[in-house]
């Protein structure tokens, strides 16, 4: 789906304030991230030209915890139609002033978003909020929860090399922040395909999750935290609390493809690599098979390693 033009990961992250409110408010989350690819697409393409790309959307941070933000994947640059073919015309340098006009300009057009809405608009009364079990666990996924400086904390290597490129930068405004990686050219798909599998990486991961004799849980973070803490520990129960927040609405697609990319757009047949009769036969050959054979293996097996790790809560 990734055409072979030059490509840019970029990250962005809401206001701490609006975090709640886009965990659990699907059709504001949706208006948001409209915005975030819009300005994101616009920034990127040259006058009379049209980018595009895939956006993920992430409900999870490193802690276990309610971090509703963004990755996106967008063509560095834009397509544009000369005598009947596509051309593509490549995105100018970033420098820190541009990053910080674009999560400027994002966080103008939420602010707006949320007038119109309503969304901090101040209720009637000193009445309390009234917590459904939902928003309940939402709250307790905000906190940053029991911490401890126990042995170092574990990050994995695949996941340094995305997330900590040499090269990138980060645009800030009202709490927005938007990180924009190194340029990725699209011809090395080894790279890409480290990219795409860290975006669509799950919220948790079993390597950091433990169960201690005392019948805690504890998960080990990917990096310190300012005080030096490396895990968390909390009872089952408020696992399974912060696991329930992290779960998106139903009827929401997580990952979207937007701009030249999108499913009806006029110029995508003619970007996107086309699939060869030598890929679709090496996704029928016996070593495709057995690939697929070994993942639903190590699928079983991960879930019976969860089954007993269940049977020893309390």
């Amino acid at each position: 789906m990734l055409p072979d033009a030059p490509l840019r990961q970029w990250v962005v992250s809401y206001p701490f304030e609006l975090m709640g409110r886009l965990a659990f408010q699907p059709e504001l989350l949706c208006a948001v991230e409209r915005i975030v690819m819009d300005a994101i697409s616009r920034f990127l393409a040259p006058r009379g030209t049209q980018s595009g790309g895939v956006m993920v959307r992430h409900r999870f941070g490193g802690a276990v915890n309610l971090h509703v933000h963004a990755h996106l994947l967008v063509v560095d640059g834009g397509y544009r139609e000369v005598d009947g073919k596509v051309r593509f015309e490549g995105a100018r340098a970033l420098s820190r002033a541009d990053l910080d006009g674009l999560a400027t300009q994002i966080h103008r057009r939420l602010v707006r978003l949320c007038q119109r809405r309503g969304v901090f608009k101040a209720k009637e009364g000193n009445q309390e909020e009234q917590l459904d079990a939902l928003a309940a666990c939402g709250r307790a996924a905000l906190a940053s929860g029991a911490r401890e400086r126990r042995g170092p904390a574990l990050s994995l290597a695949e996941e340094d090399e995305v997330e900590h490129p040499s090269g990138g930068g980060v645009g800030r405004c009202g709490g927005l922040n938007v990180y924009a990686s190194p340029v990725i050219d699209g011809n090395d798909r080894e790279t890409l395909e480290r990219v795409c599998r860290y975006l669509l990486r799950g919220p948790i991961a079993l390597l950091r999750l433990r169960m201690r004799p005392d019948g805690m849980v504890e998960y080990r973070m990917k990096k310190a935290d300012r005080r030096g803490n490396t895990v968390m520990v909390m009872h089952p129960v408020d696992l399974l609390m912060r696991l329930c927040s992290l779960i998106p609405a139903p009827g929401r697609p997580t990952r979207k493809y937007f701009g030249v990319l999108a499913p009806r757009a006029k110029l995508r047949a003619d970007m996107v690599p086309r699939v060869t009769a030598r890929a679709k036969a090496s996704l029928l050959s016996p070593a495709s098979r057995r690939r697929g054979l070994a993942t639903i293996r190590q699928i079983g097996s991960t879930q019976a390693a969860m089954s007993s790790a269940d049977a020893t809560f309390p």
